[in-house]
């Protein structure tokens, strides 16, 4: 495969602005232009506030009030580059998020709904995806949940029952449930602790190199970078001002 050929994302000259009143804007991601790989995992590091995640929301195609973007995010998927940022949010529903990029945010409750059991979270997606019915769906994610280490019961929980912990394991195997060529992960070890942010990282890693997908690992946390990325993008004030090559020690 050439190195042409290995990039599923491409994002040429790309600003993020938020809106603060009709007159001003405070600019988030200024001039950037990154590459996405299959079969690896990049990392984007920077102090708080230097625009990471608001740069792979961008990435991602997630583009709502007070947030604007403009540039070029080219998705490469299977031979057809897509410019996320021009097709519109119900395109991007039914024919790009979860089946072909998924994004696991900070918060784990901004992904569940608290009204629905796990399970339900689990089969709607697939009923959605690919047009089964509810029994067969819900039986894909019992094999499903067992199949990443959790017990099957977990799906009858709502997500106030389980732990944050737990809660953010649940979030990134939804997020990998439909085998996504592309996944970002925004601070995914974020208040966990030491032993279950091993956990999560080896977690998200397995399933990195049987997907072989792109893995995009958002966090201040050099620690993490050192462990699990193969290539770093540092930011600084909204740019891009390093980038190099990671040797992870995982």
């Amino acid at each position: 495969m050439s190195g042409e050929d290995s990039i599923v994302l491409r994002a040429n000259n790309v600003y993020g602005e938020y809106i603060v009143s009709p007159t001003t804007s405070i600019k988030a991601v200024n001039d950037v232009s990154i590459e996405l790989r299959r079969n690896e995992i990049i990392g984007i590091a920077g102090e708080s506030g230097c625009g990471k995640s608001t740069l792979i929301k961008i990435l991602y195609g997630y583009i709502s009030y007070p947030l604007t973007a403009r540039g070029r995010v080219l998705l490469n998927n299977k031979g057809n580059s897509i410019d996320v940022l021009s097709v519109s949010e119900d395109y991007k529903r039914e024919n790009i998020w979860w089946g072909v990029v998924s994004y696991i945010p900070q918060n784990s409750m901004n992904v569940l709904n608290p009204f629905m059991r796990i399970g339900d979270h689990f089969s709607e997606l697939l009923r959605k995806h690919l047009k089964i019915e509810k029994d067969e769906a819900y039986k894909i994610a019992e094999e499903y949940i067992v199949d990443m280490g959790m017990r099957k019961d977990i799906l009858k929980a709502f997500p106030h029952q389980l732990s944050g912990g737990m809660r953010q394991r649940i979030v990134v195997a939804l997020a990998l449930l439909l085998k996504p060529s592309i996944v970002f992960a925004d601070e995914p070890t974020t208040a966990v602790d030491v032993v279950l942010q091993k956990v999560l990282l080896h977690f998200l890693m397995d399933k990195q190199r049987e997907l072989r997908n792109a893995l995009t690992i958002v966090t201040h946390d050099m620690g993490v970078h050192a462990m699990v990325t193969q290539r770093i993008v540092v930011m600084y004030a909204g740019r891009v001002v390093e980038e190099r090559t990671y040797r992870a020690s995982f």
